[in-house]
């Protein structure tokens, strides 16, 4: 088991809920997660970008396009969590939503370890 010390952060309910009240702890112990569980998390699928693309922020709630513009995400930029959905790709650079064209992104993308 691998632990993860939550104990003492200020502002969560035990449900990891924020109370907004800055005297309310997270539960008594540590986060535990299980050594199969850590690989799972530490071998997610990370993908690089070969050439820069344009996509669309989405809202992190409810995963809706937040405006008609597009970002430009850089060649060599990490993305995460990679779907196929509708014709677009949905994914995650530095933690926030986007979505972009299928082709787009198909052909701009190398798997990285």
């Amino acid at each position: 088991m691998v632990a993860l010390g939550l104990a003492g952060v200020k502002g969560l309910g035990d449900d990891g809920v924020d109370t907004g009240c800055a005297e309310h702890d997270v539960g008594s112990g540590p986060l535990e997660i299980s050594d199969a569980d850590w690989w799972i998390i530490s071998k997610m699928a990370k993908y690089e970008l070969t050439k820069s693309i344009d996509a669309k922020k989405l809202n992190k709630r409810t995963m809706n396009p937040l405006g008609p513009e597009r970002f430009p995400i850089p060649f060599g930029a990490i993305l995460t969590d990679l779907k196929e959905e509708r014709g677009l790709v949905i994914f995650h650079y530095l933690g926030e939503p986007f979505e972009a064209i299928k082709q787009e992104v198909g052909s701009a993308i190398k798997e990285i370890e």
